[in-house]
């Protein structure tokens, strides 16, 4: 297999074009918003809202007395959450709230068309040349506005220093240049004050009067007046899009082949050495994958030798320890009355030697079949009555609650072998305590078979190592009731030759409850 690109520097490279994909979306909306500075969110939609309340609010005034300028300037402002202020043509407050306008502000009030507004005719002693007019707020009473000679006078010749004649192309105006249009970030503490004409005032002799409408708010929010969240909105959830389909297929690819492989480590780890991986990657995980399947080849070949070993030594013992229980029956009945107590602990220990080479013999024959075993619908409360009338004849005690329609997929020898040793097991150790409660019911898409008890049970640390080969609880290592430890990984065995799983649980307040997973049989 080729070596592909390792799984970091995939990574890496997704990050990478992740971070490089949003900087791009951000610059282009950032550019589209405030690429020329905050002028131009004034030739977006925004610009034209505030025109339009400009507009309402020029012919609302134009209609109203002059004393009640302020309140509806008031209640303009509460409607739109913004702060507003009427200028005169001379740069005085007109009407609305009395601010204090700063600098920055009055500098691009000064820096407007000749006839727009009119500077202060009262003249700054102070004022040098070319330095642009002061605007102070007035509290004067509302002056009806008049006509000026100089509105209609051809503009002066710009003194020297003095400020550039204006552009009529500078975005920062209105159509033709006429109308001063600008939004800056000015002020303590720093607020967003937006200046536009203010249509529909006209003098006494019906000419326009060039007022000046300025907006004031604390964001560029405002209620949606000055900022339009949508794009960035949009943008935003774009940007969350992308992302997420250009990290799906990777992180969907890594997901499925991580699950694939805990899944067969879980099955490894429960002694299913039959499984397999998908390798389909060129990456860390597919030498992984190629890993774990080695890995399973090797153990399912050692298992099965291991078995067929201990199966050859267990057949090839049967046969000597039979003669050698015989030979102990016959020379017992020769020998005298003293000798017979000593033939009998040899006759008992053959017996002993006899019981463990028959269960290795049939731990190893049920190892090797069942890597041939076929399942098929194995009806559970006709299996439990069989196994109980041969297992746990009177004067036991057996509680069988097994609904009659319930079955499973299953090999029925195996999974008779595996209730048969269970119930065998509990017999053992817990005949005594109580009855054996031997019940079956479906859960979802599978079949539980439960084997409980009211015996000692065993400690809590050790209930994973009973189904291991060999392994006996040291309460429980005594001749008369230690048994070879084979019998409950019989029961594994064969639960997992059914392509089920078998696990065990403390009852309280005492006794051992085994459970047996089957698919359930549709």
């Amino acid at each position: 297999m080729k070596p592909g690109l390792p799984l970091s520097l995939r990574l890496l490279l997704g990050v990478f074009l992740n971070f490089l994909l949003l900087g791009a979306l951000g610059w282009a909306l950032f550019q589209g918003q405030f690429g020329l500075g905050l002028d131009t969110l004034l030739a977006s939609r925004a610009g034209d809202r505030l025109q339009s309340m400009a507009e309402v609010l020029g012919g609302e005034l134009a209609r109203t007395p002059k004393a009640d300028w302020d309140a509806v300037l008031a209640r303009s402002a509460a409607a739109y959450e913004l702060q507003l202020l009427v200028l005169r043509p001379d740069g005085q407050r007109w009407a609305g709230e009395a601010l204090e306008v700063p600098p920055e502000v009055r500098q691009r009030l000064g820096d407007r068309p000749p006839g727009d507004f009119r500077p202060n005719s009262r003249r700054d002693p102070s004022r040098e040349p070319g330095r642009p007019p002061e605007f102070r707020p007035s509290s004067d009473p509302l002056p009806d506005p008049k006509p000026s000679p100089a509105s209609d006078a051809p503009p002066p010749e710009r003194e020297r220093g003095g400020p550039p004649p204006p552009n009529p192309n500078d975005p920062r105006r209105g159509p033709g240049g006429r109308r001063p249009r600008f939004l800056l970030r000015a002020g303590t503490p720093p607020q967003y004050w937006a200046g536009l004409a203010l249509p529909g005032l006209t003098n006494p002799e019906g000419r326009p009067v060039g007022a000046i409408l300025l907006a004031v708010a604390s964001s560029l929010t405002a209620g949606g007046w000055v900022l339009d969240p949508l794009p960035w909105l949009l943008g935003g959830f774009g940007a969350v899009l992308l992302s997420l389909l250009l990290w799906y297929p990777l992180v969907r690819g890594l997901t499925r082949s991580i699950r694939a492989m805990t899944h067969a480590t879980e099955r490894l780890a429960e002694g299913q050495f039959d499984v397999s991986v998908p390798v389909d990657r060129r990456d860390e995980l597919g030498r992984l994958g190629t890993a774990i399947n080695h890995l399973s080849h090797r153990l399912q070949h050692f298992v099965h030798g291991q078995r067929r070993f201990l199966g050859d030594i267990a057949h090839e013992l049967c046969s000597p320890l039979a003669r050698m229980q015989l030979g102990a029956s016959l020379i017992q009945r020769e020998a005298t009355p003293a000798q017979r107590e000593r033939i009998e602990d040899v006759r008992e220990e053959v017996v002993l030697m006899t019981r463990l080479v028959d269960e290795l013999l049939t731990f190893s024959k049920v190892g090797l079949q069942s890597r041939t075993a076929t399942l098929q619908t194995v009806n559970l409360a006709a299996l439990a009555r069989q196994v109980a009338d041969r297992e746990a004849a009177p004067p036991h005690s057996l509680s069988i609650d097994i609904p009659d329609s319930l079955a499973a997929l299953a090999e029925p020898d195996l999974l008779a072998r595996a209730v048969a040793n269970l119930l065998r097991n509990a017999l053992r150790y817990a005949a005594t305590a109580g009855p054996i409660l031997l019940t079956a019911h479906a859960q979802g898409h599978h079949a539980i078979l439960s084997v409980a008890d009211h015996g000692p049970g065993v400690p809590e640390s050790e209930l994973d190592r009973i189904f291991e080969p060999f392994y006996r609880p040291d309460t429980a290592r005594t001749r008369e009731a230690g048994g070879t430890g084979l019998g409950l990984a019989i029961v594994r065995t064969c639960v997992a030759a059914c392509q089920g799983t078998v696990a065990a649980h403390l009852r309280q307040p005492s006794g051992l409850l085994v459970q047996i997973r089957l698919q359930l049989a549709k």
